[in-house]
């Protein structure tokens, strides 16, 4: 009896290493899955983000961060726990994040991959104006400014103030 092939998260076309193909080919995949072809396994090997919960593009961008290093291993696994702000989810928020808010208003204004998914805007949008821009940054920036002046600060209590 054989057993089923060992997981490498994040290896869509299953050649044995996570690189940006394998974001690349998922986000192909979401958009027209009739012309790209993925294993079953590369399937399985896709389900980054919070596992089980089917294959977004959530899943491509975070195969995607991985690749740039902005998060140190998969899958990632959502804690609910986490407070809006914390982008990269290491239960901190901090210039960091707002660095990252930058990088993804960065890549969709670059190219024309469509619209973020819902998932993606909730996580990036701090001002929730249903957009990720620059704004999102400098608020989140200007809390970690006021943050450091009063540790207590909430997220929500300060962008009730700043409205």
């Amino acid at each position: 009896m054989t057993s089923p092939p060992e997981l490498l998260y994040g290896d869509v076309n299953c050649d044995g290493r996570v690189d940006m193909n394998d974001a690349e080919t998922l986000s192909r995949w979401l958009e027209v899955p009739e012309t790209v072809d993925i294993s079953e396994q590369g399937m399985a090997n896709a389900d980054v983000y919070c596992p089980g919960s089917g294959l977004t593009a959530e899943d491509a961008e975070t195969i995607a961060s991985f690749c740039k290093g902005l998060i140190p291993s998969l899958p990632v696994i959502p804690d609910p726990s986490i407070r809006r702000g914390d982008i990269n989810e290491d239960g901190k928020i901090n210039p960091v994040d707002a660095s990252l808010i930058l990088v993804k208003f960065a890549d969709l204004s670059g190219t024309d991959t469509g619209s973020p998914s819902d998932a993606t805007i909730r996580k990036y949008d701090i001002n929730e104006d249903g957009r990720i821009t620059a704004v999102d940054a400098s608020l989140l920036l200007a809390y970690c400014a006021d943050l450091a002046e009063d540790p207590d600060i909430q997220l929500l209590d300060f962008l009730a103030a700043h409205k």
